[in-house]
């Protein structure tokens, strides 16, 4: 296996930046370490996860954690931090919202950053710079989908469709509150998913689709607002736009990092959302937040 180059003090990421050792799922981390690579860093895979840690101590590495069972993900983090290693986790952090609280209290005290991928989808990014320019004004009404592909449904990719979902939708509402969630968990012979109303404030609603999918990756949404109405589709045929776990977005997440756009910080509601969503379904009644 060929040896990553290191980068420092780099024009192109703006940054001192060490090596990339990709830890965990071997699908995820080649998808990963094509993302890096598009983002102009070599990353390489380790196997061992005591092996990561320990090259830490040797010279500046970042490990790009890639672990897609959640007990294992959250102990590897745990590890991480208290070694002092520099990481970087895609997110989901964690399916629990008090996982992700303590991961938080911790990683502002350490070098661990936390990367949101709906940040930089360029989906997100155009509907936001059209409110902003008030071409169509702050939504009032949101319906989207959002799906990662997965081809064993996992527990994992159903969760991070989820929180994409959620991520997409508080970006797009621009952090204003959810009040009250409703929802239930479906499930069919190509995909697991959340079917969610989320209530926010100022009267504004949002209906959710998100899980995993065999069949696609996606994210598709459409906004009415006070200018009216507009669809974006990132699975239309004239769509020049990545999906929502692209390569792309990946190496577009990785970049802004590398430029320092990105701090890698938790948005916690975020999960608290995510974690009403959960709850509804399975009590099949309304959560209030």
């Amino acid at each position: 296996m060929s040896q990553s180059r290191p980068i420092r003090n780099s024009e192109d990421t703006g940054s001192d930046f060490g090596r990339v050792l990709v830890v965990g799922d071997p699908g995820l981390c080649n998808h990963h370490i094509r993302a890096w690579k598009l983002a102009g860093v070599d990353a390489r895979r380790i196997s061992s996860f005591g092996k990561a840690i320990a090259s830490n101590k040797n010279e500046k590495i970042y490990i790009d954690v890639c672990i897609t069972n959640f007990t294992d993900r959250s102990a590897f983090i745990e590890d991480a931090i208290r070694s002092k290693s520099s990481i970087i986790i895609v997110e989901p952090v964690s399916d629990k919202c008090d996982t992700a609280k303590i991961h938080h209290k911790k990683h502002i005290r350490s070098s661990v950053s936390v990367l949101d991928p709906m940040k930089h989808h360029p989906l997100i990014s155009r509907a936001l710079q059209l409110i902003s320019e008030g071409k169509i004004g702050p939504p009032r009404i949101l319906k989207l989908e959002a799906k990662i592909y997965d081809r064993s449904l996992s527990d994992f990719s159903l969760f991070q469709g989820l929180l994409n979902g959620v991520s997409a939708a508080r970006l797009l509402f621009r952090g204003t509150l959810v009040e009250k969630v409703f929802a239930k968990k479906l499930a069919t012979e190509y995909s697991n998913f959340y079917v969610a109303l989320l209530n926010f404030e100022k009267h504004s609603t949002c209906q959710l689709i998100v899980g995993d999918s065999k069949v696609e990756d996606k994210i598709d949404f459409s906004t009415t607002g006070p200018n009216g109405m507009i669809s974006f589709d990132s699975s239309s045929e004239s769509s020049d736009l990545p999906s929502n776990n692209s390569v792309e977005v990946m190496s577009k997440t990785f970049s802004d990092f590398l430029h320092q756009r990105d701090l890698g910080s938790i948005d916690l509601e975020k999960y608290r959302i995510a974690e009403a969503i959960q709850n509804s379904a399975q009590l099949k009644k309304q959560i209030s937040l």
